[in-house]
């Protein structure tokens, strides 16, 4: 039987049907430790229970349990997540995390305790967590998980795979021809700063042959294949050193922007190179250009605009700078790099842009609803619009800029 489950925000209303259902999935792990009191169990549900938190899990439109998120300076626990035993095994419980965690993700890490023993820690491995430490109660162990290093786009999601592909198929053809400008040949040195997938390392590793050396580094490398002719290293640019000296060129797309230390990274990159080896930098300018459509004619243009706009104040949260882009040139002067120059790519229509467009809302999507910026229908409506061709849509500009030690 197929089960159609929702989240809906908790009420003050929903405690004690939610305290029931705690006392009745917790039983057999609370049984196992000798500790097992239904009216306990409610009672500290209710004392702990802050409705702002919380969402109830609706299953066929009925209450089928919770799950709750306290956020703290130095992590977000996941709490009261309570599922009917009836429903167990049915792929709700993993799919109710999966969505929660995409909506409350940010630079803090997951963290929750579960009972020593607990036949959910395979859920929760499942979704990235790790032993931390035991918990001082003597009963709880307690789990985390990674944050996203404040980034939106984060590689450890499906829909990364495809956003990657569309970038390369929009923006490798521009990237490339500037690696050829610059002269890349064999036996140079290059670093492949924030990778994410695998087109420009193997581009590189080709051009600069046996004799040369390809660094490709990402926070998160799982789409980077090892064996490819290029280095792969997990390496986060804006806190952590570089991973060689010398190069003879280093060369970031759509990373800077989202580092919140940007101003360390680009030293970092900068002292990384030798005299005179290149940075090329690469970085979107939605301030710049600001819309999905450009042609504005109709409804289905609109809620495209629309959105864009929804995801631009989620960027701005992040502290994402919309007007980065068009500030390399200057910064790479600042930088003490000579022969500076820059251009823009901007695809304004195609299949890769639909492609990426679609790949990006989906990724978003769980954040833009629970951020209250758009609905599920206007979702739902924006992405039917792209699969029936109804919309030019176009990036943002793509600023390169480069420079020599």
């Amino acid at each position: 039987m197929v089960r159609t489950w929702n989240l809906r925000p908790a009420t003050a209303a929903d405690a004690d049907r939610l305290a029931g259902i705690k006392a009745v999935a917790m039983r057999a792990d609370l049984e196992r430790i000798d500790r097992f009191d239904p009216e306990r169990a409610r009672r500290w549900f209710l004392r702990d229970f802050v409705p702002a938190n919380t969402d109830v899990i609706e299953v066929d439109g009925r209450v089928a349990g919770s799950i709750a998120v306290r956020p703290e300076p130095d992590a977000q626990w996941i709490e009261h997540f309570y599922l009917d035993p009836a429903l167990h095994g049915q792929g709700i419980g993993g799919a109710v995390l999966g969505r929660v965690m995409a909506a409350h993700r940010d630079a803090r890490p997951f963290r929750l305790a579960i009972i020593r023993g607990s036949r959910a820690r395979r859920l929760y491995e499942r979704h990235g967590f790790k032993y931390a430490y035991d918990d001082r109660n003597g009963f709880d162990e307690v789990f985390d998980a990674a944050g996203d290093g404040g980034y939106l786009l984060v590689n450890a999601q499906a829909e990364a795979g495809a956003r990657f592909g569309a970038l390369a198929e929009l923006f490798d053809p521009s990237t490339f021809r500037h690696f050829e400008a610059l002269g890349v040949g064999a036996g140079w040195r290059c670093w492949e700063v924030g990778a994410g997938g695998p087109s420009v390392p193997a581009w590189l590793a080709a051009r600069v042959g046996a004799s040369g050396r390809v660094v490709a580094t990402d926070l998160d490398v799982s789409w980077l294949p090892a064996g490819a002719g290029y280095e792969v290293l997990r390496h986060d640019v804006g806190a952590e050193p570089p991973p060689g000296e010398g190069f003879d060129l280093i060369h970031a797309r759509l990373v800077l922007v989202h580092v919140p230390r940007r101003d360390q990274a680009l030293a970092a990159m900068v002292s990384a190179l030798r005299p005179g080896g290149w940075l090329l930098l690469e970085e979107a300018d939605p301030a710049l250009q600001p819309l999905a459509c450009p042609d504005e004619w109709g409804p289905a243009q609109e809620l495209a605009n629309k959105l864009k706009h929804d995801f631009r104040s989620l960027m701005a949260g992040r502290a994402v700078d919309l007007a980065y882009g068009r500030t390399l040139p200057r910064r790479l002067r600042a930088a003490g790099l000579a022969d500076v120059a820059a251009d823009a790519y901007f695809p304004v229509t195609g299949p890769a842009c639909a492609r990426l467009e679609r790949a990006t809302v989906e990724q978003i999507r769980a954040r833009l609803t629970a951020a209250g910026l758009a609905t599920d229908e206007e979702i739902d409506a924006h992405l039917a619009n792209l699969d029936a061709g109804r919309l030019d849509v176009a990036t943002s500009p793509m600023i390169s800029a480069w420079g020599r030690r």
